[in-house]
């Protein structure tokens, strides 16, 4: 039975087909094997479509987040999180950069929040040395220094010699290591 969630999930499946730039409400009711008007039963047209990815992709990414840091805490969690992180987006290119739309989509729309800023404040409550302003700046640095290595992973600016597992893992390990000493301020 076609549902707004069958719906979501069939076009994230699309996405990482065709680019989520080719994405149209048309080749998602192709996909579907339905009319294009049947979509709108569903949903309120392709920003709607883009809030309910945004939504899915939270979502997925936070369950993927959450399970890396199961039984671990502090610099380990904020590891596995880290490399957690990285593979989602690996595995889900286009989904990742369906997430990249959140903040130009109506805010109503989306129901998944929290995701890496949720787990994030986990991690860090046993430092207990971090005010929340402070575990704020700490959550964005992480999220963009993330954010920029695959960004650029994945768009193939990185060629060369160096092991781009080992520069990552020194990326992470580095600031990590600034947190644990204490030092990010």
């Amino acid at each position: 039975m076609l549902n707004r969630d069958k719906i979501i999930s069939s076009a994230a499946e699309l996405i990482e087909e065709i680019g989520l730039k080719n994405l149209t409400l048309n080749k998602l009711a192709e996909k579907l094997a339905i009319k294009t008007p049947s979509l709108y039963n569903h949903l309120e047209g392709l920003n709607a479509l883009y809030a309910g990815l945004v939504d899915f992709g939270m979502g997925r990414l936070g369950e993927c987040l959450r399970n890396s840091a199961i039984g671990i805490s502090k610099e380990d969690a904020m590891e596995a999180v880290a490399y957690a992180y990285r593979k989602f987006v690996k595995e889900n290119p286009e989904l990742y950069k369906a997430l990249m739309k959140a903040p130009k989509l109506d805010k109503g729309e989306i129901k998944q929040s929290g995701g890496i800023t949720g787990i994030m404040n986990k991690i860090l409550e046993p430092y207990n040395n971090y005010s929340k302003e402070e575990e704020i700046h700490i959550t964005r640095g992480f999220r963009s220094i993330i954010h920029g290595f695959v960004s650029l992973e994945n768009d193939g600016f990185f060629k060369g010699p160096a092991d781009l597992e080992e520069s990552f893992r020194l990326l992470i390990l580095s600031f990590i290591s600034s947190i644990k000493n204490n030092q990010y301020r």
